[in-house]
């Protein structure tokens, strides 16, 4: 038996380890490419009507596209499930009823929104045409199937 006390080794940025640096780029390429396609966002949904019209809810949405449009997905989404334009408050004029507005991975990841001293851990989703393995335990809504694209 021979006792090796000294190897390379090549570190990923994001901290893997490979023996092999070919191994150690072919992942990071892969790796970033996957992370150029995810986009996230907050949206700010169902208002008051009674009084203010200010969203009371929040959405923290994680998109992942292959052909852009991360935001458009989010809309689309958001136009589905909560509507667009509708009454505003006490039934004068019209309102929106959300808001999307982009963040970054450290916010969905955190997951809480801090407005001045008010806390909130809104419910996190993720918008994807297939399962991803960093998302496991979040809600997935396959927005290519539901929507009728191939």
């Amino acid at each position: 038996m021979e006792i090796i006390t000294s190897a390379t080794i090549f570190k990923a940025f994001d901290g893997k380890i490979f023996t092999s640096e070919a191994e150690c780029k072919e992942y990071e390429k892969q790796k970033k490419e996957f992370l150029d396609n995810l986009k996230f966002f907050i949206v700010n949904h169902s208002p008051d009507l009674n009084e203010t019209g200010l969203f009371t809810e929040a959405l923290l949405v994680a998109v992942y596209s292959e052909y852009g449009l991360h935001k458009e997905i989010v809309n689309n989404y958001c136009i589905k499930k909560f509507g667009y334009l509708g009454v505003g408050v006490q039934g004068w004029r019209f309102q929106t009823y959300f808001g999307v507005y982009s963040t970054d991975f450290e916010t969905y990841s955190k997951g809480m929104l801090e407005d001045w001293s008010y806390e909130s851990h809104p419910k996190k989703i993720l918008l994807s045409p297939t399962e991803l393995e960093e998302f496991k335990g979040i809600e997935r809504f396959d927005y290519m199937k539901e929507w009728g694209f191939k």
